[in-house]
């Protein structure tokens, strides 16, 4: 290496050099400093030396070293970097510099950002295609008299077709332009772009035909539980003409809960509201058993508890029913079903305890009954199942995995199921991001 000399690497797009101002430093062998700081291991490393120097018939001249010591006429984007070095370290202070090289006179012009250059243009001049001035082996290879300078051209010209048959909607492969060789690759790659394109198309066809049946079934939905409502409320008119005061309040009740199911998709309601759901399916309930079956708050810790704290719909029925299917009607029908709401005095969490004095569960059907239901469980089992899973994964879904159910029970006496929820009030950070159609 020459002791004292100063130099500045540069990279343009990917190509790095070595730059030094022959205005100021001087290079006796130029090729010989070009292949030892070239090394990447023991020099500087880059692809070769660039000497800026005076010029008699340009702002410039160019001098380019390839990393082996042989001269080069030029590259257009070590040309660029000599552009931005010159103005940076005020050999130059134009906008536009003509920079003498060896394949004669390049005009480079400087880009500006917040006044400092950014960038460059150069003009390389028209492409060299001739095959000895080229030394790249490409196909199709030329046919017997055929002009040398279509060696690349015609390549490029069938790469050009290939991309504007994929414009317009042709995407099978063609693999005529997949040649072994640089060219080859970019053949290659349309190919799979194309593919990749018109598997994305198939796609979304599928999509949007299963986007049109959803929005068929949600708009059959809408309708459906309209009927069912509208038939209700017949049927109670009908029964309070004739006297049967039971069946109108049970009616009603049950149009109540099915009106509902049908409005608004808000995934987070007052707990108050979930509370007057759950009366009308207590009211349907005590019908239906008599007065063998006791559903009733026990406590409830304060109103306003209920009238603040949020809840995802339809978390406490599905509990309830669970606990009248299965804990209850197997020992003749008759029990109370206990409903607790409190707070934890520790964490102020919202606590609520659906308990039931019914047959119970062993310990080991207790531990899975939050797993995601198996596809081959018997059907009552997988109703129950399905019912926990449910509300757990919804409340954790929307409060995170702090909170949801926990189960206890014991055979022969009953079971207990309590649900964990935070003190969320309507207009909190976190119901704000999960509520709402």
């Amino acid at each position: 290496m020459v002791a004292g000399l100063h130099f500045t690497k540069m990279q343009g797009i990917g190509n790095d050099y070595v730059y030094v101002n022959g205005f100021e430093e001087r290079v006796d062998n130029p090729g010989e400093l070009a292949k030892r700081i070239s090394d990447r291991h023991f020099g500087v490393g880059s692809d070769g030396l660039v000497l800026i120097l005076p010029s008699g018939v340009a702002d410039l001249r160019m001098r380019m070293f390839n990393a082996d010591g042989s001269e080069a006429e030029m590259c257009g984007n070590a040309t660029r970097c000599v552009g931005k070095y010159a103005r940076d370290h005020g050999i130059v202070n134009k906008d536009v510099i003509r920079l003498e090289t060896a394949a004669g006179i390049k005009i480079i012009r400087l880009l500006f950002e917040a006044g400092e250059v950014c960038g460059a243009t150069v003009d390389m001049g028209e492409p060299v295609l001739a095959p000895d001035r080229i030394p790249v082996l490409v196909a199709p290879a030329l046919t017997e008299g055929e002009d040398p300078q279509r060696f690349i051209a015609r390549p490029v010209e069938a790469l050009q077709k290939r991309i504007e048959t994929v414009g317009s909607g042709n995407f099978a492969p063609d693999r005529t332009v997949e040649w072994n060789n640089e060219l080859g690759d970019i053949g290659r790659g349309i190919n799979q772009l194309a593919e990749n394109v018109d598997s994305l198309m198939t796609r979304r066809v599928e999509d949007e035909r299963r986007k049109q049946e959803l929005e068929y079934r949600m708009l059959q939905n809408e309708v459906n539980p309209h009927f069912i409502y509208n038939t209700l409320n017949s049927i109670r008119w009908m029964a309070t003409i004739q006297h049967a005061p039971g069946i109108a309040e049970m009616v009603t009740a049950f149009a109540r809960l099915t009106k509902s199911i049908s409005k608004g998709t808000q995934k987070l309601v007052p707990l108050q509201e979930e509370l007057a759901l759950l009366n009308d399916y207590f009211t349907i309930q005590q019908y239906r058993y008599g007065g063998d079956l006791e559903i009733e708050v026990s406590r409830i810790e304060s109103e306003t508890l209920c009238r603040d704290c949020m809840i995802p719909r339809f978390t406490l029925q599905p509990l309830v029913e669970n606990a009248i299917f299965h804990g209850l009607e197997p020992k003749g029908g008759h029990g109370s079903v206990l409903l607790d709401i409190s707070t934890d005095p520790d964490t102020g969490d919202v606590l609520l305890r659906i308990t039931d004095d019914g047959v119970g569960m062993p310990p080991e059907l207790v531990a899975h009954l939050l797993d995601e239901p198996a596809e081959g469980a018997e059907k009552a089992e997988k109703f129950r199942h399905v019912g926990l899973w449910n509300v757990n994964r919804r409340i954790r879904y929307s409060f995170g995995e702090g909170y949801g159910l926990t189960i206890e029970s014991e055979e022969d006496v009953g079971t207990e199921v309590t649900i964990r929820l935070p003190y969320q009030q309507k207009g909190d950070s976190h119901a704000a991001d999960i509520t709402g159609g």
